[in-house]
C-alpha cells in the first residue's frame, strides 16, 4: 500500500513483518511459536 515503504506484508505490529524485518530473532521467534503451537494443538509429550 506504499504506507511501509511498498512492502508486501503487513506492518511489523502483526508480528509477521518483525519476524521480516529482525531476521536474527527470526529463529527464537519461531522456536517460542513452535512450543506454543505444539502446546495448544498437541497432546504434551508427558501425557503420550
Amino acid at each position: 500500500d506504499g504506507r511501509h515503504g511498498g512492502r508486501r506484508w503487513s506492518p511489523p505490529e502483526t508480528g509477521l513483518g518483525a519476524v521480516e524485518v529482525q531476521p536474527k530473532s527470526s529463529s527464537k521467534r519461531m522456536n517460542m511459536m513452535n512450543m506454543y503451537t505444539r502446546a495448544y494443538h498437541a497432546p504434551p509429550i508427558t501425557a503420550v
